[in-house]
C-alpha cells in the first residue's frame, strides 16, 4: 500500500467523522436541552456533550432521537445505483428486493422511534422492543394509527406494495429444497417492478411524513439550526 492510498485513506477516515459529528452533535444538543448554552458558548456545551459521550451510563442507545431527515436519499441512491449494473438486478433480483425493503422499514421504524420517543416519553430501548414483534403491516396499519392517528393500510401504495412485500417474506422462508419455487418467486422481480416498487414507497412514505407532530417538526428545526451553526 503506498503512501497516497494511506492519506487519502486517512481524509476519507476525517470526511467521514466530520459527517458523523454533524449528524449526532446537534441531536444530543436538542437532546439535553442545551440550545440556550450552545447560543451562547459553543465550544463549552460542545465539550459538555463529548464527556457526556464518554460517560457510558449517561450516553447510551436510549440517548438518542433518530430524525427523519434525506428521507428518500438512499432510495434515489439504490435506484442509480441499479441503473447502472442491470445486469446484477437481473441475476440476483432478490438482493436489491431485501435492500429496497429494508430502506423502507428502516425509515418506518425511526419514524415510529422519533414519535413515540417525542410525544409518550418512551426510551428507544422500548420502542425497538415493541416494534421487533410487528410486521411491517402492523406498523402502517394499526400502531401507526395509535401514533400518528392514521393507518396506511388503505393507501393505494400500500396495495402496491403488499404483493412485493409477500414475495420478500416468502423468499425468507423457503425452505432449502424449494428450488422451483425460488425460481417461480424471482421472476416476479423484474428491474422495471423494482423501480415501481421503489416508486410506491417514495409515494406512501411522503404520505407519512406529512402525519409529523409539532414535536417532531419542532426538533427537526432545532436539529437543522444547530447543525448550520457547526
Amino acid at each position: 500500500m503506498g503512501i497516497g492510498t494511506v492519506k487519502n485513506s486517512e481524509e476519507e477516515i476525517q470526511e467521514f467523522m466530520r459527517k458523523l459529528a454533524l449528524s449526532i452533535l446537534p441531536q444530543l444538543i436538542v437532546q439535553h436541552g442545551l440550545e440556550e448554552e450552545f447560543e451562547k458558548d459553543k465550544d463549552a456545551t460542545l465539550s459538555k456533550i463529548l464527556e457526556e459521550i464518554k460517560d457510558e451510563d449517561t450516553f447510551n442507545d436510549d440517548s438518542m432521537i433518530f430524525v427523519i431527515k434525506d428521507k428518500y436519499t438512499q432510495l434515489h441512491d439504490i435506484e442509480n445505483y441499479m441503473n447502472l449494473h442491470k445486469e446484477l438486478v437481473d441475476k440476483f433480483p432478490e438482493m436489491f428486493l431485501f435492500k429496497i425493503f429494508s430502506i423502507f422499514e428502516g425509515f418506518i421504524n425511526h419514524y415510529l422511534y422519533s414519535e413515540v420517543v417525542l410525544n409518550y416519553d418512551f426510551s428507544l430501548n422500548k420502542v425497538s422492543k415493541i416494534l421487533s414483534k410487528l410486521s411491517v403491516s402492523d406498523k402502517v396499519d394499526w400502531f401507526m394509527e395509535i401514533v400518528v392517528g392514521k393507518s396506511f393500510l388503505g393507501h393505494s401504495a400500500w396495495g402496491e406494495i403488499k404483493p412485493f412485500l409477500n414475495v420478500r417474506n416468502s423468499l425468507v422462508h423457503l425452505k432449502p429444497m424449494q428450488s422451483s419455487k425460488e425460481t417461480e418467486l424471482k421472476e416476479k422481480i423484474t428491474f422495471e417492478n423494482l423501480l415501481y416498487l421503489k416508486e410506491q414507497i417514495v409515494v406512501i412514505s411522503k404520505e407519512i411524513s406529512q402525519t409529523q407532530s409539532i414535536k417532531m417538526l419542532e426538533n427537526e428545526d432545532k436539529i437543522a439550526y444547530i447543525r448550520g451553526k457547526l
